[in-house]
């Protein structure tokens, strides 16, 4: 009788083992393959715990981590839909930025990129950003070439910010100052080193309107053609172009493989345009110093963007005269947030999108405009960082050409930037900056400000002079 029963209470404590252990193992199981399902698809609806914005440049360059200051000065403790938005700084030379740009493309967080502070390196990306899914808004601080405008033709518009003019601009404005200058044989030097991209660019362009501007046939052709239609005398033009047009350029180099000095020295060359990077100034003023140190006729430097910060340790006297161009004018180089004036420009327009798109997200209207899939995780608060993305690109669209965003640098400086479709800055100028000799020290001033700026030609038949608004009207 009790071994009976002795072993019905074994069965059942075996039964009840046996499936107390099929149960934990099973729940186990259904733990360790559910659980990171269900937590992936809910790290899915509710999305990231921060948007961020990528600041993207190479770190040891001039300038860069200047920026980063600067935008982190200007754009603090912002927030989007509740949502902490965090400035994360990427160190990437470029030769690494087609790497970096997929990899910001991958990632979940990402709603902005600022950056890459280089033409070259920003060639290179910005395919990668203008065509995710959605595209990333990208702000391009200092890049100034002009083929830059990357867009996907199955879309009407690409979220692209340009915080600097075109270098089709200021090459206009380097052929206006050799105009006004009376320069006839000019050297240009390529400095490819370190952002091929820009000074190539810059280089051709600037050669290519030097021969359009100088065409002494076209122009002469136009002057009959137009006398064939009124009642024109072409005498006056043909002396005036005859003395004129000569100015030419006889020598284009790169700055790494200099020509020989006996050439430099048989051209009679009266002007130099440096097409480089501020890294490199002083090698193409010590080499032009080397070049002309025994000639009595030594000629004029004009340095493109970029080399303030090193051309005003150069002792003027090794040449002529010594130039260079910028996008804001010789004052502003004395202000000590100059090194850090694109990221803070990039991060005050950044602040004002912001509050546009919570503004805009606070209305129904607001909401559906970036699409139904968008408003609908909005209203169930499932974070998306592509749904910001969308947001962002709608304010940035909404402000092409109409709305204005205020730049306060400091107070008693405030202006505003307004862009245009592909992105370029209205209302931003390239100025000419010439390097003086001011007590014990140089110091950049303005150009034009400086100079009577008439610049005149003499023909040699009458001796009558001609100004460059005669010419303009002649045309």
């Amino acid at each position: 009788m009790l071994q009976k029963l002795s072993s019905l209470v074994r069965g059942s404590l075996q039964k009840f083992f046996a499936f107390f252990s099929n149960q934990f193992l099973g729940t186990l199981i259904a733990l360790m393959v559910i659980g990171p399902l269900a937590a992936w698809v809910g790290g899915w609806f509710t999305g990231p715990n921060t948007y961020r914005i990528y600041f993207v440049g190479d770190l040891k360059q001039n300038g860069v981590l200047d920026s980063w200051w600067g935008i982190k000065d200007a754009l603090s403790d912002e927030q989007i839909d509740g949502v902490k938005v965090e400035m994360v700084s990427v160190d990437a030379s470029p030769d690494d930025a087609e790497k970096v740009s997929k990899i910001i493309v991958g990632k979940e967080d990402t709603i902005l990129v600022v950056g890459h502070f280089s033409s070259t390196a920003s060639s290179r990306a910005l395919n990668q950003y203008m065509l995710a899914d959605p595209p990333i808004p990208v702000i391009l601080p200092i890049e100034s070439n002009p083929d830059l405008d990357v867009r996907d033709n199955s879309r009407t518009y690409s979220p692209l910010i340009r915080l600097v003019p075109t270098d089709d601009l200021q090459a206009e404005e380097a052929v206006n100052f050799v105009e006004e200058f009376g320069a006839k044989r000019i050297w240009v030097i390529e400095d490819t080193q370190l952002n091929p991209k820009y000074t190539q660019y810059i280089a051709a362009e600037f050669i290519k309107l030097i021969q359009d501007r100088y065409d002494r046939k076209r122009y002469l052709a136009n002057c009959e053609e137009r006398a064939r239609s009124v009642s024109y005398d072409c005498t006056t033009t043909k002396k005036w172009a005859s003395n004129h047009f000569r100015a030419e350029v006889v020598l284009r180099t790169n700055l790494l493989n200099p020509p020989p000095l006996n050439l430099v020295q048989s051209l009679d060359i009266d002007f130099v345009f440096f097409a480089g990077q501020e890294e490199n100034c002083l090698l193409a003023t010590s080499e032009l110093a080397n070049f002309f140190k025994d000639l009595p006729k030594k000629p004029n430097l004009l340095a493109a963007k970029g080399c303030e910060r090193r051309l005003d340790k150069f002792p003027n006297s090794k040449i002529e005269g010594t130039y260079t161009i910028n996008y804001v004018p010789p004052s502003d180089f004395y202000d000590p947030a100059y090194p850090s004036r694109p990221g803070k420009e990039a991060g005050l327009i950044l602040k004002q999108i912001f509050d546009r798109v919570r503004q805009s997200r606070s209305s129904i209207k607001g909401i559906v405009d970036t699409g139904l899939p968008s408003a609908f995780r909005y209203i169930f608060k499932w974070r998306s960082a592509s749904d910001v993305r969308l947001a962002l690109a709608s304010e940035m669209q909404k402000s092409i050409e109409k709305t204005a965003f205020l730049i306060d640098p400091t107070a008693a400086n405030r202006y505003d930037l307004k862009f245009k479709k592909d992105g370029r800055v209205i209302g931003k100028n390239f100025f000419v900056w010439q390097l003086i000799n001011s007590g014990d020290k140089l110091q950049f001033v303005d150009y034009r400000k400086t100079s009577a700026m008439k610049v005149t030609y003499q023909n040699k038949s009458n001796n009558k002079s001609f100004s460059r608004k005669n010419r303009l009207v002649m045309e």
